[in-house]
């Protein structure tokens, strides 16, 4: 069978699972796009403690979706507790509210990164730009 311009195939896919840009698989060529979308799931996963590759993502979930389903009111329950408990409010043993509004901007940070279509993708400067706010905002 003669391979067309657009065809791909899994042995073609070059990157590990789960962190791979959806377009990857339909025959989409390497971007920056599509390593802004590796970021973004490299982050998802740094802030939740879930592996993308974790059997809880099967039938179409994935780790963007797992997280993008609970953003932001449930974010709480999806986070690394190890995130949450290091600045913990010792008296009332609830996470720090300014640890969880930064723990939001950073997921919400991924979320743009991990858009479906990469025309709908945040460029890295921005990536670099939001992450640096953050950082000022939340690091006094």
């Amino acid at each position: 069978m003669a391979k067309t311009k657009n065809s791909s195939s899994l042995s073609e896919l070059r990157g590990s699972i789960g962190y791979i840009a959806p377009e990857y698989g339909m025959g989409g060529k390497a971007s920056t796009a599509g390593d802004v979308y590796s970021f973004g799931v490299l982050l998802l996963e740094m802030l939740t403690g879930k592996r993308p590759t974790d059997e809880t993502f099967k039938e179409g979930l994935s780790l963007p979706s797992f997280v993008n389903a609970a953003f932001p009111e449930r974010i709480v329950e999806i986070v690394d507790s190890a995130i949450l408990e290091q600045k913990s409010d010792v008296q009332s043993e609830l996470p720090d509210q300014r640890t969880i509004r930064c723990v939001i901007q950073l997921i919400k940070v991924a979320l743009l990164c991990t858009a479906q279509l990469p025309k709908h993708r945040i460029k890295m400067q921005q990536v670099a730009a939001e992450v640096a706010s953050i950082w000022q905002l939340f690091s006094n």
